[in-house]
């Protein structure tokens, strides 16, 4: 029973769950930069020039250490913490803030690749603008999204499963999107527009 169906008050956070709280809001917003302004190491397909792309450095130790820092974050974020009621403060804030810093970055990469003089969109919409920082975030989308499911879930979930799903979804995600990103992906991206509004 949590302290919220008992009547008797919630147990306060230790220093240590703020500490690892705060870690854990540093780790998710380097994962968003990383994610969203740098493109995940996955080759970027210019929206001025077609046929260039710049190569993909993933998987590569960056790459490995830059997602496993990301997983960590989110572990932290919904580590088992014994004060939690019924929601994880933590859990939903840290969900919310990391992907208001991925959508944030991703806007400012995508600003940052029409700067200059000389920017002119090859395609109508700038394609794939918006569409290649969508694809390079789904991983972190999907995990934020689970951190937040989690931490709604607060003490009626396991808390192994709470603490260790939205991490390990996330690597499987990334490790998955690297895997077909320039096979399946960059062709699509390079090309033109596959749909028009």
């Amino acid at each position: 029973m949590d302290s919220a169906s008992t009547g008797t008050p919630a147990a306060r956070p230790s220093r240590w769950n703020l500490v690892t709280a705060a870690l854990a809001l540093v780790l998710t917003v380097l994962g968003a930069f990383w994610i969203g302004f740098g493109g995940a190491y996955l080759g970027r397909v210019l929206v001025t020039q077609r046929g260039v792309v710049s190569l993909t450095l993933a998987p590569s130790l960056p790459w490995a250490v830059l997602a496993l820092l990301t997983a960590l974050g989110l572990l932290l974020l919904t580590s088992p913490r014994g004060w939690v009621g019924r929601v994880d403060p933590v859990g939903v804030f840290g969900a919310l803030w990391t992907l208001a810093w991925l959508v944030g970055l991703s806007a400012a990469g995508s600003v940052f690749a029409l700067s200059g003089p000389q920017a002119h969109c090859v395609y109508a919409g700038c394609w794939p603008r918006g569409w290649q920082e969508l694809l390079a975030g789904a991983p972190l989308v999907v995990a934020a999204l689970l951190v937040l499911g989690m931490a709604t879930a607060g003490r009626r979930m396991a808390r192994p499963v709470r603490a260790v799903l939205p991490a390990v979804v996330y690597l499987a995600l990334t490790v998955v999107q690297v895997a077909v990103w320039d096979s399946l992906f960059v062709p699509v991206l390079d090309g033109p527009p596959p749909f028009t509004f």
